[in-house]
């Protein structure tokens, strides 16, 4: 039997067998599976699902609307070999995940083992940000998916945040701590502790030059988005990077200060 994924943390994407199964659904209906698909077997009322969805209609048309893109939903899963994924009893909706493996509930999973193993494959399910590029324009929608979106991001953030700690403590690891840093900036970039980390981890394999340019990605972004100059301690190490010869590693360890990375700053 193929194993079935459902992605929501990046673009929404549905898959079987890894091979990708485009879903051609309307985008209440992308919504409504969203929404059921977060938190596999817990049952959502009707009626809260029609409020969320068609807030603007009356309650009878708003309930009709739900029907029409349950029917719609299970009729694309149906012709596209998907499992029966959508459980109605009673007055409730729930998505059933006995054959399906959706990535936020695997990621959730995987943050809750807590171990380095369950931490690597967590923050690569996190393709990017929750249903993004997504958007319906329906203010109670927007606002709950906005709500999981950043709390996935910061659930993210946290997890990378704890790899950066994690490799940056093994000299071997440096190529492995300087990606999680990045990824860590991409998801937010104002973060100045780690920018000081990832200039650490350029002076540490002899790459004065990427160092040097990250200290200045570092002030552009926080001049631009923050109004504020780095803190001394950033300025510091850049004259010590400064002086340091081209190509040629040994900038002095700092741990006790490079361990605040091992949570997202406020």
């Amino acid at each position: 039997m193929p194993r079935f994924t459902l992605g929501l943390l990046g673009t929404f994407e549905t898959r079987a067998s890894s091979r990708l199964i485009p879903l051609r659904l309307p985008a209440k209906a992308v919504a409504l599976l969203a929404i059921l698909a977060v938190r596999p077997g817990q049952p959502h009322s009707r009626h809260k699902l029609a409020g969320l969805l068609w807030p603007n209609v009356t309650s009878d048309q708003a309930h009709h609307s739900l029907r029409q893109a349950l029917m719609s939903l299970r009729r694309t899963l149906s012709a596209s070999d998907w499992p029966a994924v959508i459980v109605a009893e009673g007055d409730t909706l729930a998505f059933d995940s006995t054959d399906v493996e959706v990535d936020v509930d695997t990621f959730e999973k995987c943050l809750s083992e807590g171990d380095w193993d369950a931490l690597t494959r967590a923050v690569t399910l996190y393709r990017g940000d929750f249903l993004e590029g997504f958007a319906l324009e329906e203010p109670s929608f927007e606002e709950w998916s906005v709500g999981e979106r950043e709390r996935l991001r910061e659930l993210a953030v946290e997890a990378l945040a704890r790899l950066l700690q994690h490799y940056q403590q093994r000299s071997s690891e440096a190529g492995a701590a300087i990606q999680i840093a990045l990824r860590l900036l991409r998801l937010d970039r104002t973060q100045e502790v780690v920018h000081r980390t990832l200039i650490r981890l350029y002076a540490r394999q002899g790459r004065r030059a990427e160092a040097l340019r990250q200290y200045r990605r570092c002030v552009s972004t926080l001049r631009e988005d923050l109004g504020v100059d780095p803190e001394p301690e950033t300025v510091r190490l850049h004259h010590e990077i400064k002086r340091l010869p081209p190509a040629q590693p040994g900038l002095p360890e700092r741990a006790a200060a490079d361990q605040s990375a091992a949570g997202p700053t406020s």
